[in-house]
């Protein structure tokens, strides 16, 4: 799978948890999410046409000995997919703890996840970048589009 198709699969699967969750609201309350939903679905299919035509023609790469030869020990045919099995891993745990946690925290918990996993090592970005995106996500949500998450057992906003 192609490393540019995660991110769009991931949305996928968030906008199947939220269908999942909104089952019975109005038609007018469901109007802009099912538009929005129709959009990331055609852009996904665009993507995995595009993904799928850049693989076959993708000729074998024989750059392999130019590589340093600390790179070439590390087995990336096994770190890579062990870390989008990860990614995904987490995120399934956190939606599955969504209610008890709290949507606050799983958010933090969800952006401090991801960067520990893409290779963040800064403990500046580790605290600053979840802490800043949860306050901004809370902004959004609670204050301007007036959407309450889960309080969960903690409650920061």
């Amino acid at each position: 799978m192609a490393g540019e198709l995660i991110v769009p699969l991931i949305m996928v699967a968030f906008m199947g948890a939220y269908w999942w969750q909104a089952a019975g609201l109005s038609v007018s309350a469901i109007s802009f999410p099912l538009a929005l939903s129709g959009v990331l679905v055609v852009l996904l299919a665009v993507q995995l046409v595009l993904s799928w035509r850049a693989i076959r023609k993708a000729a074998p790469d024989d750059t392999e000995d130019e590589l340093d030869f600390r790179e070439s020990l590390r087995p990336r045919h096994l770190v890579v997919p062990a870390q989008r099995l990860a990614m995904i891993g987490l995120g399934a745990v956190l939606f599955v703890f969504w209610r008890e946690l709290g949507g606050t925290l799983v958010v933090f918990l969800f952006t401090l996840g991801m960067l520990v996993l893409l290779g963040e090592r800064r403990w500046m970005i580790l605290l600053f970048m979840p802490v800043g995106l949860t306050i901004a996500l809370s902004y959004l949500f609670k204050g301007v589009l007036r959407v309450r998450f889960p309080d969960g057992i903690l409650t920061i906003f």
